[in-house]
């Protein structure tokens, strides 16, 4: 008989009790189980939350179980979905075929300059009443796409870019969803501000090698009092491949005529941004000053690529 005579049939409380102490202690704060781990398991289980289940029917204790898993479920899904929905909406605002541009007015059309960037604007009314002044804009640069992401999120180099940028850097990364805060320094009329927010890059298409980078604001509690004007990212997003994907389209195929025998080494990009800046800024104005900012930022990038 040995041992065997000390042994009983697990009952539901057993297993119950089993299963939620397990799942508790996998998913418990790593930092937690650490604090703990020389110590007495007893102080580690007093730490968890073990529900009063002596009190209750079966029924009722996988009941609260089923429920508080479906909840964390839900939680990932939430968190999980975002990223994927912000994919589909800049998958979307760039394609011009789903996406027309017929009621965005172009305000700049270069052909002059390396990056050939072409700019429309269109304002748009928020949830709160307040008026934005949204873009579109296309251009190339001449390098891969995979290039151009990698140094679009560089920070020594966009801080090289752009003096006014204050801190840039991602904070949190998981697959290909990163949190990223961006600061800007307060300049001679301008407060400083600063932005939170969820990005993430995915590769749209591997046999064309047509990737889509996408963003918007979150609330974190990391970056909650910063005591800078924080700006909200409605939806800010690329669509970005090679050059010869677009060369047999129209307006494309003139466009670029002169690049059809480089072109592997060129990419395309397509941006929509959608941004509230916490800062009025005229219809008029934005005509004048965007398109040429813009120009001015996308060929710096540009030359940097080369």
């Amino acid at each position: 008989m040995g041992n065997n005579c000390f042994k009983r049939e697990k009952t539901d409380m057993d297993i119950l009790f089993e299963e939620t102490i397990k799942y508790q202690i996998e998913n418990y704060k790593p930092s937690i189980i650490k604090e703990y781990e020389d110590q007495p398991i007893v102080k580690l289980l007093s730490k968890i939350e073990i529900r009063d289940i002596s009190l209750r029917d079966d029924s009722s204790r996988t009941q609260d179980v089923d429920s508080r898993i479906e909840d964390l479920q839900n939680e990932s899904v939430e968190q999980q979905s975002l990223g994927q929905r912000l994919l589909q909406e800049i998958a979307f605002k760039t394609d011009y075929n789903q996406c027309p541009l017929s009621d965005w007015q172009l305000i700049l059309d270069d052909t002059k300059t390396p990056c050939m960037i072409k700019v429309y604007l269109k304002q748009v009314q928020l949830s709160s009443k307040a008026t934005i002044n949204a873009t579109r804009s296309e251009y190339i640069v001449p390098c891969k796409p995979k290039k151009y992401l990698e140094f679009m999120v560089n920070e020594a180099a966009q801080k090289q870019l752009d003096e006014r940028i204050d801190e840039f850097k991602s904070y949190h990364t998981d697959g290909e969803e990163s949190k990223v805060y961006l600061s800007y320094k307060k300049t001679f009329i301008i407060d400083a501000r600063d932005f939170v927010y969820l990005k993430i890059c995915h590769q749209q298409d591997q046999d064309k090698d047509v990737w889509l980078d996408a963003s918007k604001s979150i609330v974190d509690r990391q970056y909650q009092n910063t005591g800078k004007t924080r700006g909200d990212i409605i939806l800010s997003g690329t669509q970005i491949q090679p050059l010869a994907n677009v060369l047999d389209q129209e307006p494309y195929k003139k466009r670029f005529e002169h690049l059809q025998y480089k072109a592997q080494s060129f990419s395309f990009v397509r941006v929509y941004s959608e941004i509230d800046f916490k800062i009025n800024v005229p219809l008029f104005v934005a005509k004048g000053k965007m398109g040429t900012e813009l120009q001015k930022y996308i060929n710096l990038v540009y030359k940097q690529l080369q």
